[in-house]
């Protein structure tokens, strides 16, 4: 970015709390924000994000599982890649994510891809995905 140009910052779920730090850190830069899902949420130092999710949702919530480094490797691992994301890419529950604790990541029988995903889209994704592993997007969390 050149000197004195400005954006216009859209984001949407995880990047709408991204694009509405951006203009908080740096207004000059910012022309104008569109965020959508996610409402503004002050930033309170004096509670972690974690403890109110966990108090809402339970242990079980797909963010608190992603919180103790190599847990969440280890279970993918277990399963596999492969079958990891054919489940996370054919989750259709309207509710929150839960990975229970008490459960493997195991499906509980076959899983049949829609008809926009296919089996070679599956094994493009997961030749990326052994390569890098999944630890850089569960630090996102």
């Amino acid at each position: 970015m050149g000197e004195n140009v400005q954006v216009s910052a859209v984001g949407h779920n995880w990047g709408a709390i991204i694009a509405w730090y951006f203009s908080l850190f740096r207004p000059d830069r910012v022309k104008a924000l569109v965020a959508l899902d996610v409402p503004f949420q002050p930033r309170f130092p004096l509670k972690k994000p974690t403890d109110k999710l966990r108090a809402v949702y339970s242990d079980d919530y797909y963010i608190i599982r992603f919180q103790e480094p190599g847990e969440m490797e280890a279970k993918f691992a277990s399963v596999g890649t492969k079958t990891v994301l054919k489940k996370f890419l054919t989750y259709r529950d309207p509710g929150p994510l839960m990975i229970p604790t008490d459960k493997g990541f195991a499906p509980n029988g076959p899983i049949t891809l829609p008809c926009w995903l296919s089996e070679k889209d599956i094994d493009y994704y997961t030749t990326k995905y052994e390569k890098t592993g999944f630890t850089g997007g569960f630090n996102y969390y």
